[in-house]
């Protein structure tokens, strides 16, 4: 799947929750308010990712946010662990592989490290392989 591809699957899961998006110049990708099932998208920044990472906090009603950079919240790693496996097994389905692991991050916009981890923690023990 393309990036264009993978956003607009994205957009109709969070709609499909019955989420109004809004298309909104401004300086975040995304943002999502589980209250008012109000999503903002940033057109010329949005990503696969965040929006899986979104779409995750939709799915698990999270409604905490602690500050603006909360990147120790457990809703945060949740949603990010999420919105990587979540975009991983479309990657597998569409025949990606390990071996094409940079192009999964750059598509996706995935965290290269981040993934890395949450992915061969997953599913090393189905492979057995080494990425």
């Amino acid at each position: 799947m393309e990036q264009k591809e993978l956003i607009n699957f994205f957009i109709k899961k969070i709609e499909n929750l019955g989420y109004d998006i809004q298309f909104i110049p401004m300086s975040n990708k995304v943002i999502i308010n589980t209250h008012t099932l109000q999503c903002a998208i940033n057109p010329s920044l949005v990503t696969p990712f965040s929006l899986a990472h979104d779409l995750h906090h939709a799915l698990n009603k999270d409604d905490c946010r602690l500050r603006q950079c909360d990147t120790v919240s457990q809703h945060e790693s949740r949603a990010n662990i999420g919105a990587i496996l979540t975009l991983w097994e479309l990657w597998l389905d569409n025949d990606g592989d390990y071996e094409h692991f940079d192009l999964f991050c750059d598509v996706t916009g995935c965290p290269y490290e981040q993934s890395w981890i949450v992915v061969k923690s997953k599913y090393d023990e189905y492979y057995n392989t080494a990425i």
